[in-house]
């Protein structure tokens, strides 16, 4: 019983990594619900997260002074994100015209691989928008299986959600609660060896 509820005991471990995803979904949806700085909230989101278990300070410390550093830009980049996806989405609803899908559908990948990608590099670099959104598209599809893994994992939880809502509506709170954290959690181990080798080095912000 001592080795199973030791600190460093599996079973507190994953009690430990459950409880920072929960804190860290709380994070983040308060952040983003002044709307326009849902872009700053997903920057936090990532940075604290490859920080945990870093001892990088306090965990809600981490994600405000990332907040915070983050905003005036990721701001910039999320109304351009928001702006292009919101009409992405308004063509698949309204424009019905078979010509075009090739482009919507090129659209869409180009949207989801620099969605996947420019929070991370602007937690992480300092660059101009447009700069970061131009290195989102170029290592996203250079790093194209890293880039649809992060989909899926979007994919998976979107699918949880809707079958949590139809079929299991008691689970849907806890999946909610949960769900953000790990989300960004997944998304920073899966990009983590890739945004580590361009963090390498005095200059690697000025290379990427």
């Amino acid at each position: 019983m001592t080795t199973l509820f030791s600190q460093d005991s599996a079973l507190m471990r994953g009690m430990s990594y459950l409880t920072d995803a929960v804190w860290l979904t709380i994070l983040t949806v308060v952040a983003c619900l002044p709307v326009v700085t849902i872009g700053a909230a997903w920057c936090a989101s990532y940075e604290t997260a490859r920080t945990l278990g870093s001892g990088e300070g306090h965990m809600t410390r981490r994600f405000a002074d990332a907040f915070r550093s983050n905003l005036v830009k990721a701001t910039g980049l999320w109304l351009v994100m928001g702006v292009t996806g919101a009409a992405i989405a308004a063509s698949w609803v309204f424009i019905q015209i078979t010509p075009l899908l090739v482009v919507k559908f090129a659209a869409t990948i180009l949207w989801l691989i620099m969605a996947v990608w420019v929070w991370p590099l602007q937690a992480r670099f300092e660059n101009p928008v447009g700069r970061t959104l131009r290195n989102a598209l170029l290592i996203g599809i250079s790093q194209i299986v890293r880039t649809i893994a992060v989909v899926l994992v979007w994919a998976a939880f979107a699918v949880l959600l809707a079958a949590s809502l139809m079929l299991f509506p008691q689970g849907l709170f806890l999946l909610v609660l949960l769900g953000p954290g790990l989300v960004s959690l997944a998304h920073e181990a899966i990009l983590r060896p890739v945004i580590a080798a361009y963090s390498a080095g005095p200059s690697a912000a000025a290379r990427s």
